[in-house]
Protein backbone atom coordinates (compact mmCIF):
# COMPACT_ATOMS: atom_id res chain seq x y z
CA UNK A 1 0.00 0.00 0.00
CA UNK A 2 1.39 3.40 -0.92
CA UNK A 3 2.32 5.85 1.81
CA UNK A 4 -0.30 8.32 0.54
CA UNK A 5 -3.11 5.73 0.66
CA UNK A 6 -1.90 4.46 4.02
CA UNK A 7 -1.81 7.99 5.48
CA UNK A 8 -5.22 8.72 3.98
CA UNK A 9 -6.66 5.59 5.59
CA UNK A 10 -5.23 6.59 8.98
CA UNK A 11 -6.68 10.08 8.62
CA UNK A 12 -10.15 8.68 7.81
CA UNK A 13 -10.14 6.24 10.71
CA UNK A 14 -8.42 8.47 13.25
CA UNK A 15 -8.65 12.10 12.05
CA UNK A 16 -6.26 13.37 14.75
CA UNK A 17 -3.79 10.45 14.55
CA UNK A 18 -1.18 12.21 12.42
CA UNK A 19 -1.65 15.77 13.67
CA UNK A 20 1.13 15.46 16.24
CA UNK A 21 3.64 14.45 13.58
CA UNK A 22 3.34 17.40 11.19
CA UNK A 23 1.69 20.73 11.99
CA UNK A 24 -1.04 21.67 9.48
CA UNK A 25 0.91 24.67 8.17
CA UNK A 26 3.84 22.38 7.22
CA UNK A 27 1.91 19.66 5.35
CA UNK A 28 2.69 21.05 1.88
CA UNK A 29 6.35 21.59 2.79
CA UNK A 30 6.58 18.09 4.22
CA UNK A 31 5.05 16.56 1.07
CA UNK A 32 7.46 18.53 -1.14
CA UNK A 33 10.46 17.53 0.97
CA UNK A 34 9.34 13.90 0.99
CA UNK A 35 8.95 13.91 -2.77
CA UNK A 36 12.41 15.43 -3.23
CA UNK A 37 14.03 12.97 -0.86
CA UNK A 38 12.43 9.89 -2.35
CA UNK A 39 12.83 10.83 -6.00
CA UNK A 40 16.33 12.30 -5.73
CA UNK A 41 19.55 10.69 -6.80
CA UNK A 42 23.04 11.87 -7.08
CA UNK A 43 26.31 12.22 -5.29
CA UNK A 44 26.94 15.21 -3.04
CA UNK A 45 30.41 16.66 -3.45
CA UNK A 46 30.70 15.67 -7.11
CA UNK A 47 33.31 17.93 -8.69
CA UNK A 48 33.14 16.49 -12.21
CA UNK A 49 31.76 13.41 -13.94
CA UNK A 50 34.74 11.45 -12.68
CA UNK A 51 35.68 13.02 -9.34
CA UNK A 52 34.01 13.31 -5.95
CA UNK A 53 35.43 15.79 -3.46
CA UNK A 54 35.99 13.64 -0.37
CA UNK A 55 35.74 16.51 2.15
CA UNK A 56 32.52 17.90 0.61
CA UNK A 57 31.01 14.44 0.35
CA UNK A 58 31.67 13.43 3.95
CA UNK A 59 30.70 16.86 5.25
CA UNK A 60 27.29 16.52 3.59
CA UNK A 61 26.75 12.89 4.64
CA UNK A 62 27.79 13.54 8.25
CA UNK A 63 25.57 16.63 8.55
CA UNK A 64 22.55 14.88 7.06
CA UNK A 65 23.01 11.89 9.36
CA UNK A 66 23.48 14.13 12.40
CA UNK A 67 20.29 16.10 11.66
CA UNK A 68 18.33 12.92 10.97
CA UNK A 69 19.41 11.32 14.24
CA UNK A 70 18.35 14.45 16.14
CA UNK A 71 14.86 14.01 14.67
CA UNK A 72 14.73 10.25 15.22
CA UNK A 73 14.98 9.55 11.49
CA UNK A 74 18.46 8.04 11.35
CA UNK A 75 17.61 4.66 9.81
CA UNK A 76 15.26 5.92 7.10
CA UNK A 77 17.69 8.70 6.23
CA UNK A 78 20.55 6.22 5.93
CA UNK A 79 18.45 4.01 3.65
CA UNK A 80 17.62 7.04 1.50
CA UNK A 81 21.24 8.22 1.36
CA UNK A 82 22.26 4.72 0.24
CA UNK A 83 19.64 4.77 -2.50
CA UNK A 84 20.75 8.21 -3.64
CA UNK A 85 24.35 7.05 -3.99
CA UNK A 86 23.51 3.88 -5.90
CA UNK A 87 23.73 3.48 -9.62
CA UNK A 88 23.74 0.73 -12.21
CA UNK A 89 27.43 0.20 -13.01
CA UNK A 90 27.29 -2.42 -15.73
CA UNK A 91 26.70 -0.17 -18.72
CA UNK A 92 29.69 2.04 -17.85
CA UNK A 93 32.62 -0.29 -18.56
CA UNK A 94 34.15 0.23 -15.11
CA UNK A 95 37.03 -1.69 -13.61
CA UNK A 96 36.38 -0.41 -10.09
CA UNK A 97 32.95 0.22 -8.56
CA UNK A 98 31.72 2.02 -6.55
CA UNK A 99 33.81 5.18 -6.55
CA UNK A 100 36.50 4.99 -3.84
CA UNK A 101 34.94 7.84 -1.83
CA UNK A 102 31.54 6.12 -1.81
CA UNK A 103 33.27 2.81 -1.07
CA UNK A 104 34.88 4.38 1.99
CA UNK A 105 31.46 5.39 3.34
CA UNK A 106 29.83 2.06 2.51
CA UNK A 107 32.54 0.14 4.33
CA UNK A 108 32.09 1.95 7.65
CA UNK A 109 30.72 -0.28 10.41
CA UNK A 110 27.99 2.22 11.35
CA UNK A 111 26.64 2.41 7.78
CA UNK A 112 24.68 -0.84 7.54
CA UNK A 113 21.45 0.95 6.61
CA UNK A 114 23.28 3.00 3.97
CA UNK A 115 24.57 -0.27 2.50
CA UNK A 116 21.03 -1.71 2.55
CA UNK A 117 19.69 1.37 0.73
CA UNK A 118 22.55 1.21 -1.76
CA UNK A 119 21.86 -2.49 -2.43
CA UNK A 120 18.18 -1.79 -3.01
CA UNK A 121 18.94 1.21 -5.19
CA UNK A 122 21.34 -0.75 -7.38
CA UNK A 123 18.77 -3.50 -7.93
CA UNK A 124 16.03 -0.96 -8.67
CA UNK A 125 18.20 1.04 -11.07
CA UNK A 126 18.73 -1.87 -13.43
CA UNK A 127 15.44 -1.25 -15.15
CA UNK A 128 13.38 -3.59 -17.28
CA UNK A 129 14.91 -6.58 -19.00
CA UNK A 130 13.56 -8.61 -21.88
CA UNK A 131 14.51 -11.99 -23.29
CA UNK A 132 13.33 -14.71 -25.57
CA UNK A 133 11.25 -17.43 -23.88
CA UNK A 134 14.08 -20.01 -23.83
CA UNK A 135 16.97 -17.68 -22.93
CA UNK A 136 16.91 -18.42 -19.24
CA UNK A 137 19.06 -16.41 -16.84
CA UNK A 138 22.03 -15.67 -19.08
CA UNK A 139 21.70 -11.91 -18.44
CA UNK A 140 21.59 -12.38 -14.67
CA UNK A 141 24.55 -14.78 -14.71
CA UNK A 142 26.57 -12.08 -16.49
CA UNK A 143 25.46 -9.45 -13.96
CA UNK A 144 26.43 -11.71 -11.04
CA UNK A 145 29.83 -12.34 -12.62
CA UNK A 146 30.48 -8.60 -13.00
CA UNK A 147 29.52 -7.95 -9.36
CA UNK A 148 31.90 -10.71 -8.29
CA UNK A 149 34.63 -8.94 -10.27
CA UNK A 150 33.87 -5.68 -8.43
CA UNK A 151 33.91 -7.43 -5.06
CA UNK A 152 37.37 -8.91 -5.67
CA UNK A 153 38.72 -5.38 -6.16
CA UNK A 154 37.76 -4.49 -2.57
CA UNK A 155 38.16 -7.85 -0.80
CA UNK A 156 41.47 -7.04 0.90
CA UNK A 157 40.62 -3.50 1.99
CA UNK A 158 36.86 -3.11 2.50
CA UNK A 159 35.17 -6.17 4.06
CA UNK A 160 31.71 -4.62 4.61
CA UNK A 161 31.60 -3.31 1.07
CA UNK A 162 32.81 -6.64 -0.31
CA UNK A 163 30.06 -8.46 1.57
CA UNK A 164 27.40 -6.10 0.17
CA UNK A 165 28.63 -6.50 -3.41
CA UNK A 166 28.76 -10.28 -2.92
CA UNK A 167 25.15 -10.06 -1.73
CA UNK A 168 24.26 -8.31 -4.98
CA UNK A 169 25.98 -11.11 -6.92
CA UNK A 170 24.08 -13.75 -4.94
CA UNK A 171 20.74 -12.05 -5.53
CA UNK A 172 21.40 -12.02 -9.28
CA UNK A 173 22.50 -15.65 -9.18
CA UNK A 174 19.18 -16.53 -7.53
CA UNK A 175 17.31 -14.59 -10.20
CA UNK A 176 19.41 -16.33 -12.89
CA UNK A 177 18.39 -19.75 -11.52
CA UNK A 178 14.75 -18.67 -11.51
CA UNK A 179 15.03 -17.48 -15.11
CA UNK A 180 16.84 -20.71 -16.06
CA UNK A 181 13.96 -22.72 -14.61
CA UNK A 182 11.41 -20.55 -16.44
CA UNK A 183 13.31 -21.09 -19.69
CA UNK A 184 13.32 -24.86 -19.18
CA UNK A 185 9.65 -24.81 -18.26
CA UNK A 186 8.86 -22.87 -21.46
CA UNK A 187 10.70 -25.48 -23.54
CA UNK A 188 8.67 -28.31 -22.03
CA UNK A 189 5.35 -26.84 -23.05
Amino acid sequence: MSQRRNTGMLKRRWPKALDHYIPENLHVSAKTAGSLIHSGRGVPGRISDEKIGRALFFSWVNKVRELAKEKGRGAVTDLTVGTWLSDWPLNKNLECWPDPVIAELLDKDDCEDIRRGFHTGVCNSRGVTSRMPYDGGKQEHEVAEKFRHFSTHWKDSKPNLTEMIESLAKSYEQEARRQDEDGLWSQER
